[in-house]
């Protein structure tokens, strides 16, 4: 899990709040360096890039360097486009923490913004390999940092990384239908399909479920297949209570099961 969060509960309201009361702190004390630190760590949540990093750089004047200093630095920057001031700042971190998971993340999405692709890839790695807790998002970066490669053996990494993504956190639809997703666009429908059967195993609703494998059968040119789905698509959207039958999104799921049957009944 990574130890600093990109993230922040403050609302852009009680960021300005606060930003105001570290700038009359700041006046009575305009030497103190921690208090540029912190307003510039206000300003970057408040997503004022540019004034972020001008405070970080007073605070750096007046003798503040650590860690976060160089983070929120490389967060700034990432921020603002400026890649390489960016990469400057994670490989300081990195220089003397290599398994520093902030900074192996931002320079894995700088260089993935630089269509970095196998070099990306490879920080994506690190950062699953580095990670005390991975989160999905982890795997599902590196999957498409490798499938943007060139080479085909780079490419076909992607599916490593999520088949260990799915045996360490378990069969969570997000990375499965990520693996369908990259099957589609190798044109691997047969795979993408086994993969589908999976979903539909692990799901307590299945009908969008059976559509979905009903779409790759006729991928697949298996027309029989793709019928025996849409039949059990439109029978498990009929066993639903009436009043969800009737929602737009089952009404939609409705006319396009009667859509595909209509192109198939048509073909023959």
């Amino acid at each position: 899990m990574l130890a600093i969060q990109a993230q922040t509960s403050f609302a852009h309201g009680d960021l300005h709040e606060r930003i105001l009361l570290i700038s009359e702190e700041i006046e009575s004390a305009p030497d103190n360096s921690t208090l540029y630190f912190e307003r510039g760590k206000l300003y970057f949540y408040h997503e004022q890039y540019l004034l972020s990093v001008d405070d970080l750089d007073k605070a750096g004047e007046l003798g503040y360097n650590d860690f976060l200093h160089n983070l929120f630095y490389a967060k700034a920057y990432q921020k603002l486009n400026n890649n390489t001031k960016a990469i400057f700042y994670t490989d300081k971190i990195l220089s003397y923490d290599s398994k520093n998971v902030n900074a192996i993340k931002i320079k894995a999405e700088v260089l993935f913004k630089q269509k970095e692709f196998e070099t990306s890839a490879l920080f994506f790695q690190q950062l699953i390999n580095k990670s005390k807790r991975t989160l999905p998002e982890n795997y599902t970066q590196a999957a498409k940092a490798y499938h943007n490669c060139t080479g085909k053996k780079m490419r076909m990494q992607c599916y490593v990384v999520l088949d260990k993504g799915i045996n360490t956190l378990g069969e969570l639809p997000t990375l499965l239908k990520e693996k369908i997703r990259y099957y589609k666009k190798d044109k691997l429908f047969p795979e993408a399909l086994l993969v589908q059967k999976e979903i539909i195993k692990n799901s307590q609703r299945k009908e969008t479920a059976y559509f979905e494998a009903a779409l790759l059968a006729i991928a697949m040119k298996d027309s029989a297949v793709a019928k025996q789905y849409l039949k059990q698509s439109e029978n498990a959207l009929f066993a639903l209570p009436k009043r969800i039958q009737l929602n737009k999104s089952m009404q939609s799921l409705l006319a396009s099961i009667s859509k595909q049957k209509n192109l198939l009944t048509n073909k023959h």
